[in-house]
């Protein structure tokens, strides 16, 4: 939260990959992930605050688990230009700083199946 100098907090942390609940940066928060994390344990992360990505930091997320004011983030890779137009509550810590979101699973599932139906009816 704010502070009583009214500035913003950071939180810091570490050895949560496989955490599966809910993390909520409310205004005047910044978090931060020290070392690279791919959160595969179904954490939800909502960003009101600011979450900021350090340099050479890559920080990867399930479709659907990152949360920004702007909604939830779609799957792709995200670093430079394209992690600032996340909008304002995504901070740029230097140069190489990676945001990548995956599809969920159903959906590469989904994918896989409709390619396969393709390139049946194509032998056929």
């Amino acid at each position: 939260g704010q502070g009583t100098d009214g500035g913003t907090r950071s939180m810091n942390f570490a050895n949560i990959s496989d955490y599966s609940g809910d993390f909520l940066v409310t205004e005047n928060m910044e978090i931060d992930f020290g070392v690279d994390y791919i959160f595969t344990g179904g954490m939800t992360l909502s960003t009101l605050g600011s979450l900021r990505v350090n340099s050479g930091q890559t920080l990867t997320f399930t479709e659907g688990n990152l949360i920004s004011q702007n909604g939830v983030v779609p799957f792709g890779t995200y670093t430079g230009a394209s992690l600032t137009a996340l909008g304002a509550n995504f901070t740029n810590g230097g140069v190489g700083a990676t945001i990548i979101v995956i599809p969920e699973p159903s959906t590469l599932l989904l994918s896989g199946l409709s390619l396969l139906a393709l390139s049946r009816r194509r032998r056929h």
